[in-house]
């Protein structure tokens, strides 16, 4: 029975099993019977069969394969053949299917309506083409639109809404679907007629089929692309239109006859005329705005004035169907007609044209009886604007103005305004306006700047023309030349050609093109006269020009400093004295009068005078004196003033006529020498020299002359030789005098130098030239400067009583330097000088500007020594340098160059040192520091050996163990030791820098963690070196004034000095912790003396011992005081009161008991009484 039970539940389970391995086997099957049918099915066969006359193409087969070889060819094929390529190329669907882009397509909309009173009934017929699986949605929005129904004669579909005004339709069935959906929309009422509208879907083709019930009805719709034709049945109005792809459609429909009452035109014109004046004509160009206020505007009628020429006549707002002009007695009518009636007005554009009249004329005014102007007829009023343009050539003036107001181009249409035009109102026909037309006239402005130079010969003249042209441009104008003036240059921008012409004395100037605008003309010139016409008046030349509306100048005259210029102001026209001058120096020329006008004529008169000339001597002698030669340099400054001269003389000694060397030291645009000559015979032993410029000199002129004074004059002292002595013996005696002098003085006297310098002389006329003159030497001022070699001394043995010795500083045309300074005011001169010889005393060859020794002592026994010296040194091959022996070269470099080390084989140094070379061979000169670095290791005693001890250590030495020719100025140096060890004392020769300091009552430590680089700025110079210079510990530094051969230091293990001095203090304090403090205190006193006694030779020593001992004082000190606050309790006295105790008693009489102390109170009081007996 239980199995039983259980039995239901057994077939249950099978059944559902079988079901579901049934399934996959089902679906299997059915792909395999999809996978054997074609890609389209036997339905849509069935349907290309029925199609197949729609699907036939013509092709043209003769020319066929013409057409496929191009590559813009059209295919026609069915949209579902189309498809189907499409989805080929794009793949199958995960059904084997197409896959197409879209699920459903509207292929088409028809659209039936019918207007009831207020509501439009549209039929809509949609045709949809379903691609994809069932069910298939498609979107629609028909926006306000109601639907009444939904219906489809061949399949299912519902529609859903989806938003406001948007719904979807879905469709249950693959194929082409045919849907009817019922619209109502409202009809809406206006002034324009009845309308409605209402959105629809986007369909490719859409059609419209409208009945009015109303008949003979003008119908709009919108969008509308074609116009089919339709017959209306009686009392309504039929419409079909095809529309094309849209998303929304409008109708209006509205009588065909309007219903208002027929009115008379009423309108309003606003008038827009310019007025331009180019070509030799006056252009009109009106625009004529309609504004249309009651009934229809179909014709215009305008008046144009009767000499017009009428080019042209347009709208751009309305269509013209036709235009005529019919010619009056005193005007031209333009008839215009218009395709329709226009109720919005309407704009009319007119232009024409005529010769300008030379009289004046008007342009605007409409009168019964004239025109003048383009004007509207048949209109109640007419305003507006007139913009008159003359152009650039032209130029109007108005000549009568009635009605009409100037204005500005704010309020001036954009059509008619222009860069010069002026503008006019006018608000009624009548208002009358009447202009002169002439050519346009140029407006020139001339400033002139006029400069004249006058010159021995010639006056030159430069003149500068600021042309202003206004109104209109010029291709030439045209200046008056003076009689006797020449042009020699003109230069002007745009310039073509110029020609003068020597009868009217007119300088016409051509230009390329037109000008307009500021111009700019420099112009040069120049007038000849004779050295007749300088002693009689003569005009300044002035450039006049021609055909100006005004002239404004100003006449600088500048002249040399030798000719003086004489204006009498009563004699000068038109012009006045004037300051501001632009410059007052050109060249060699300075100005002497400046004279301003503002009019024509101008007349300044100018007399000139020759000033003398002036000539003024500088002369600058400077002399050598060497060993076997002196060498005398004269420098002769001319100041030439007022009239310029060529030619320079002066006079040499006889002796040396034939040695000197003469050249000009002044620059360009000085001229050069272009003679130089000697006379043939000497006067009073003295030879003129004459030196001949290219053209003349006025200011300054600077000649150098050169000469050596031979060893021939230079003899020993000695004493005349005896009589009866031959030659030879002389000779000797002199050689030996010579040498004993040497032996005994060190010096040798030379013969006496006699010095005449150069005498500088004036001009003097001759016969041969007649341009020369007599020019006497104004004033001449000399100066006399001695330069001797160091190995001489120089003296004067008699000094001339017209040279006046001065000091060096007071030297005023030579450098203030050298050993005697004279100077003169008279010439000829003489100086007598003895030189002397001194013996050579040699000079140190190199000396050590800064030395920097660093060592690294660790603890496994080296030391790394690196050595820097900052020298300077004339030795440019090799320097000595002595190291200690043992050391293990590392790096050499010399200048930042590396360089290897020689050892000195043949040297023999002294014990424990070793001789090496260094190459110092260098690009610097000799007066120029440069660095040399060495790095190298020793061996040095084991410092964790012993807790403490001396070391020293060996410094290198240049110029070998002797230090020969070598001066070392200072020497700085910076020892690393461990951290636990410290450097407290060493030789006296050296000062340390971190010093052991007290802060507060336990000192610092010396010494200071610093790298190594820290001396980097100190040396000046980086390490150079190849090797890394590595430190650890502490650095102590030491320096000292001179060089020094080693450093002798003494170390301690401050771990144990600490553990020693700390443990004496600590076992000091325990025994005296009983003893009161004024014992204590002695001995502390006692010991912070002998410290400080001691501290005068070693104050290091003591202060890194008190830094050892800074535990050991802490640990004394704070005994001390504990052990005296436990004494001081002890000897308080008890609270309760007992026998024997120090508490005063008093007996029962009141009388005071015998105080009896405790045992030992008094031992501390007798034991200072023992010590003092």
């Amino acid at each position: 029975m239980r199995y039983l039970r259980f039995t239901p539940r057994f077939i249950l389970f099978g059944v559902m099993a079988c079901a579901l391995m049934a399934g996959p086997r089902f679906s299997l099957a059915q792909s395999v019977v999809e996978a054997d049918k074609p890609a389209i099915g036997e339905k849509e066969n069935s349907t290309e069969k029925q199609d197949d006359w729609d699907r036939l193409i013509y092709v043209p087969f003769k020319n066929i394969k013409d057409v496929f070889d191009k590559s813009d060819a059209t295919i026609f094929m069915p949209y579902l053949e189309y498809l189907k390529l499409w989805s080929e190329s794009a793949g199958l669907g995960k059904e084997g299917g197409i896959q197409f882009p879209v699920k459903a397509v509207v292929t088409s909309a028809s659209y039936t309506g019918t207007v009831e009173e207020n509501v439009a009934r549209i039929q809509c017929e949609l045709t949809i083409q379903v691609m994809g699986d069932p069910w298939v949605e498609v979107p629609l929005r028909f926006g306000d639109a109601a639907i009444g129904k939904v219906s489809s004669a061949k399949s299912k579909v519902f529609l859903r809404g989806t938003g406001k005004g948007s719904y979807s339709l879905l469709l249950s069935e693959k194929g082409a679907h045919q849907v009817q959906i019922e619209l109502l929309t409202r009809v809406k009422n206006s002034p324009e007629g009845r309308s409605f509208q209402f959105v629809c879907p986007t369909v490719g083709i859409t059609t419209l089929e409208l009945t009015i019930p109303e008949a003979d009805q003008t119908v709009k719709i919108t969008p509308q692309l074609v116009r089919l034709p339709a017959t209306s049945p009686p009392k309504s109005t039929l419409v079909k239109s095809t529309l094309g792809a849209t998303n929304q459609i409008s109708v209006l429909w509205y009588p065909r006859e309007s219903t208002k009452p027929e009115m008379d035109l009423l309108a309003s014109v606003e008038n827009s005329t310019l007025v331009s004046i180019r070509d030799g004509l006056v252009h009109t160009q009106t625009s004529l705005k309609y504004d249309v206020l009651r009934g229809d505007l179909q014709t215009a009628r305008i008046a144009v004035p009767l000499n017009d020429r009428i080019l042209d006549l347009s709208s751009p707002n309305a269509k013209i169907k036709s235009w005529k002009v019919e010619k009056a007695a005193d005007r031209q009518v333009i008839s215009v007609e218009f395709l329709n009636k226009l109720q919005d007005g309407a704009l009319i554009q007119v232009h024409t044209e005529k010769e300008i009249p030379d009289d004046p004329f008007e342009i605007l005014g409409l009168t019964d009886s004239a025109t003048h102007g383009i004007h509207a007829l048949d209109v109640i009023r007419e305003s507006g604007q007139i913009a008159i343009d003359p152009g650039e050539s032209m130029t109007f003036s108005v000549t009568k103005m009635e009605g009409v107001t100037r204005s500005e181009a704010a309020g001036i249409p954009a059509s008619i305004q222009r860069a010069n035009a002026v503008y006019y109102r006018f608000f009624n026909p009548s208002a009358q306006l009447q202009i002169s037309v002439q050519p346009l006239e140029p407006r020139i402005f001339v400033n002139q700047l006029t400069e004249c130079f006058f010159g021995e010969d010639e006056i030159r003249l430069g003149a500068q023309l600021d042309y202003d042209i206004q109104r209109a441009g010029i291709f030439s104008f045209q200046l008056k030349v003076p009689e006797p003036l020449v042009i020699d240059s003109v230069n002007v921008a745009g310039l073509k050609e110029y020609n003068f012409d020597k009868q009217s004395r007119l300088l016409t100037i051509s230009l390329l093109q037109k000008y307009q605008g500021k111009l700019k003309l420099h112009l040069r010139a120049h007038q000849d006269f004779t050295q007749g016409e300088q002693e009689s008046k003569i005009n300044v030349p002035l450039l006049e020009p021609t055909n100006i509306e005004r002239e404004t100048g100003q006449v600088a005259i500048y002249a040399p400093e030798s000719m003086e210029l004489i204006i009498n102001n009563p004699d000068v026209v038109g012009a006045q004295p004037a300051t501001n001058a632009r410059r007052s120096q050109s060249g060699n020329m300075s100005l002497a009068s400046l004279w301003d006008y503002n009019r024509r004529p101008v007349v300044i008169p100018v007399q000139i005078r020759i000033k003398p000339t002036r000539l003024i001597a500088d002369v600058a002698t400077s002399v050598d004196v060497k060993e076997q030669i002196a060498e005398v340099t004269t420098r002769i400054s001319y100041q030439v003033q007022y009239a310029g001269i060529d030619t320079f003389r002066f006079a040499v000694p006889e002796a040396i006529a034939d040695l000197i060397q003469i050249r000009s030291l002044s620059a360009a645009p000085a001229p050069s020498i272009k003679q130089k000559s000697r006379s043939e015979q000497a006067v009073d032993g003295w030879v003129t020299w004459t030196v001949t410029t290219q053209r003349n000199v006025q200011g300054p002129y600077i000649l150098e002359v050169r000469y050596d004074i031979t060893p021939g004059l230079l003899a020993l002292k000695a004493k005349p030789a005896k009589e009866g002595d031959s030659a030879g013996e002389a000779e000797k005696a002199d050689e030996k005098k010579k040498e004993k002098n040497e032996d005994d003085s060190g010096e040798v006297a030379l013969k006496k130098i006699s010095l005449q310098p150069v005498k500088v002389l004036g001009l003097e006329k001759s016969d041969d030239n007649k341009r020369s003159r007599d020019v006497p030497l104004s004033r001449v001022y000399g100066e006399i400067s001695i330069q001797k070699s160091k190995t001489l001394s120089v003296s004067t043995s008699q000094l001339d009583e017209q040279l006046d010795p001065i000091d060096i500083r007071e030297l005023k045309l030579l450098p203030q330097d050298g050993f005697l300074a004279y100077r003169y005011f008279t010439q000829p001169v003489i100086l007598e000088l003895a030189s002397t010889r001194h013996k050579i005393q040699e000079v140190v060859e190199t000396i050590i500007l800064k030395s920097l020794v660093e060592v690294v002592v660790s603890k496994e026994g080296r030391s790394t020594y690196r050595c820097r010296y900052l020298m300077k040194s004339s030795e440019r091959q090799q320097l000595k340098v002595a190291l200690p022996e043992g050391m293990e070269p590392l790096s050499v470099t010399v200048a930042g160059q590396p360089v290897p080390l020689e050892k000195d084989e043949q040297g023999q140094g002294e014990k424990g040192w070793s001789t090496y070379f260094v190459n110092v061979a260098r690009d610097q000169a000799s007066d120029q520091a440069f660095l040399i670095s060495l790095l190298f290791t020793k061996a040095v005693p084991r410092i964790t050996d012993s807790p403490g001890g001396n070391l020293t250590l060996p410094l290198p030495r240049f110029g070998g163990t002797q230090a020969e020719n070598v001066v070392v100025q200072q020497l700085r140096t910076a020892i690393w030791v461990p951290d636990q060890y410290a450097l407290v004392s060493l030789s006296d020769e050296f000062e340390p820098e971190n010093k052991p300091y007290l802060s507060g009552i336990i000192p610092k430590r010396g010494g200071s963690p610093i790298p190594g680089s820290h001396f980097d700025s100190w040396i000046g110079k980086t390490a150079g070196s190849l090797v890394d210079f590595p430190t650890e510990g502490r650095a102590f530094t030491y320096r000292r004034l001179g060089d020094s051969s080693e450093i002798s230091v003494s170390w301690w293990k401050l771990s144990v000095l600490t553990w020693v001095l700390s443990g004496a203090l600590v076992g000091i304090a325990i025994v005296m912790r009983n003893r009161c403090w004024q014992n204590k205190l002695t001995l502390l006193i006692f010991l912070v003396f002998i410290l400080a006694m001691f501290s005068l030779t070693n104050a290091n020593l003591v202060l890194n011992g008190v830094y050892a001992a800074r535990f050991g004082i802490l640990t004394m000190l704070g005994l001390w005081i504990i052990y005296s606050f436990s004494g001081h309790r002890k000897g308080m006295p008890a609270s309760h009161p007992r026998t024997g105790s120090l508490d005063s008693k008093t007996d029962k009489a009141g009388s005071t008991a015998a105080v009896i102390p405790p045992p030992g109170i008094f031992d501390e009081f007798l034991d200072g009484q023992s010590d003092k007996k």
